[in-house]
């Protein structure tokens, strides 16, 4: 057992426990501490019991400020030098960027996972644009160095920050997404119910496509064709682009879509849904559709850069342009009138993401990155 401190940093308690539970796991097996930065929730118990230890963050707020910022990265230089470690692994862009700009000033090598790059390169305004000025800066200080190792969970990701000189090649990899356990997530059987369940799970943000999939929706069953449309996720009052509750009470009202807000048993929406969609404008590796497709479920879902490869087209479901409301319909469409199509795609799944999209295999493929750092 080695007894050196490995410190991770996100921006929720929960994101630990619902990405990065199975990596956590495999860091305990191997460090003899493995801490836990975010801000407080209630989600701190369950991390506690399994042996980990939450350094809780008081400082940092949904919804920043200036001065909210500068008072988090105070808390984290105090919270770094307090608690030596040979890494800080960090996760999402918030704690990638100020984390890792901290973390430099201490000496304290980083492992940086850009997990998307979110509403900064998704959204083009002139608000996106000056943000994206200011905060060049800070990227190129968060990413550079030689004690750093930046893992993309896709290639255009890394791409677009290393045509504009935030990386270095050599100092990069590729990693698609955070794994899925294949024990948990399987195929289960299915009763023929009716009507169709179609399934989105994520958060109720602009960017992921939601807006375009309740039009879509709206449009068909004004065709006549009868489904069930279920959203999983919550809004995010800290995100620009989160649904409004206007929004989402007119279409609920107008029975376009069930809204279930987070849900603690994603298993069992995976189990009754004849089909999941992911109609996103951007994405890192989306662990929904990881999810959706060791459960063996057709995917309908944007033609970006993120879900290729996890959905093959005509293999295991279909591709359609992002920010494309007739294309999507038309998918939709397809496939809820399609019996023969789901059942070929049902069971081509599986068996395309078992073979590198398992918890095990990125888990090693993370490993192998830190290694590069002299600390595994």
């Amino acid at each position: 057992m080695k007894s050196e401190r490995i410190l991770l940093f996100a921006n929720t308690y929960w994101y630990f426990l619902n990405f990065r539970l199975p990596y956590l796991q495999t860091l305990l097996g191997e460090y003899g501490e493995v801490c836990l930065v975010a801000p407080p929730s209630k989600h701190q118990a369950a991390l506690d019991a399994q042996g980990f230890r939450c350094l809780p963050l008081a400082s940092m707020k949904e919804r920043p400020t200036l001065w909210s910022e500068l008072t988090m990265m105070l808390e984290l230089r105090r919270l770094f030098i307090a608690n030596p470690a040979y890494c800080l692994h960090a996760f999402t862009v918030r704690c990638v960027l100020f984390g890792g700009l901290i973390a430099r000033s201490v000496g304290l090598p980083r492992l940086q996972a850009i997990t998307g790059l979110g509403y900064l390169f998704t959204t083009r305004n002139l608000k996106t644009k000056l943000l994206r000025i200011l905060l060049w800066p800070i990227y190129r200080i968060s990413l550079g160095g030689k004690s750093v190792r930046i893992i993309f969970q896709n290639q255009e990701d890394f791409a677009e920050l290393g045509k504009a000189g935030l990386v270095k090649q050599n100092q990069c990899a590729v990693i698609r997404g955070s794994g899925v356990d294949l024990e948990q997530f399987k195929p289960q059987p299915k009763s023929a119910t009716l009507p169709l369940t179609v399934l989105f799970v994520g958060r109720l943000l602009k960017e992921k496509g939601v807006i375009e999939l309740l039009v879509a929706a709206e449009r068909l069953r004004r065709e006549g064709l009868i489904f069930r449309l279920v959203l999983a996720g919550e809004r995010y009052d800290g995100n620009p682009s989160s649904l409004s509750l206007e929004e989402l009470e007119y279409y609920a009202q107008q029975g376009v879509a069930e809204f279930v807000g987070h849900v603690p048993d994603v298993i069992s929406w995976y189990n009754q849904a004849d089909l999941v969609v992911l109609p996103s404008y951007r994405e890192g590796t989306p662990k929904s559709l990881l999810e959706a497709a060791a459960c063996g479920k057709p995917i309908l879902a944007s033609d970006i850069a993120g879900c290729r490869g996890v959905v093959e087209p005509n293999v295991n479901g279909l591709l359609v342009p992002a920010r494309d409301i007739s294309a999507l319909a038309d998918g939709l469409r397809t496939l809820l009138t399609n019996d023969k199509l789901r059942a070929k795609f049902c069971a081509a799944s599986r068996p395309l993401i078992a073979k590198g999209f398992s918890a095990d295999a990125v888990n090693n493929q993370t490993l192998r990155v830190m290694r590069q750092l002299g600390i595994a």
